[in-house]
């Protein structure tokens, strides 16, 4: 699959050791529908190859790992959201609109460890950026002030609480896989440092001549 660029393949390698839970992580980015088709993937709506290359120009690559079966791509303006199946290399619309209509909310969360309900995917519409903007335009900048603000924003919180709008099951953590690509971490990091050290060395050399 060509879908990760160098550089993004490095950042995907930096978040592959976080905690078992995740909150939608970059890990690269598509550079053409045209590039994905030449691995194999179709669009599972039936939409034509002029509407997936306007959707998916630049679309980020979120969540992709490898002991997964899915991952998801957010166009490059943040309105849509689609699904990727490896097995099937179908890419397919998420059509879900959160509650304020302000697409950036849905957001994807991995639960890669089995805690009774196995692993998944999950897509939340999350609102709580606007709730703090509610505190401060019902709240906090009103005349004459509001009494009881702790209690009225603790109310307030229960029209922003996050809402899971669709789950997907996966593969749970691969940990042998895991293990694997935080070594690859590892070592990339030791040839970064290295690397770095010896540019300071040659600056170093360059500016004061005591080589």
């Amino acid at each position: 699959m060509k879908l990760l660029t160098t550089a993004a393949l490095v950042a995907s390698l930096c978040i592959i050791s976080a905690p078992p839970v995740l909150a939608e992580n970059i890990v690269g980015s598509v550079r053409t529908w045209k590039s994905m088709q030449a691995d194999g993937w179709k669009s599972a709506d039936g939409y034509d190859d002029n509407h997936m290359h306007n959707a998916l120009y630049q679309a980020v690559v979120l969540d992709n790992y490898p002991w997964t079966n899915h991952f998801f791509l957010r166009s490059r303006d943040g309105g849509s959201l689609y699904l990727a199946d490896k097995k099937s290399l179908t890419v397919r619309y998420i059509d879900i609109k959160p509650r304020d209509e302000y697409p950036l909310h849905l957001r994807i969360i991995y639960q890669g460890n089995n805690e009774g309900q196995g692993c998944y995917f999950a897509v939340v519409d999350d609102r709580m950026a606007n709730y703090w903007t509610a505190v401060e335009d019902k709240l906090l900048y009103q005349y004459p002030a509001v009494e009881n603000v702790d209690e009225k924003a603790a109310e307030l919180k229960k029209q922003f609480t996050p809402e899971v709008m669709m789950m997907v099951k996966d593969n749970c953590v691969n940990k042998r896989q895991q293990a694997a690509l935080a070594a690859r971490r590892t070592e990339k990091d030791r040839e970064l440092q290295q690397w770095v050290a010896q540019q300071s060395l040659a600056e170093l050399c360059r500016r004061t001549g005591n080589c």
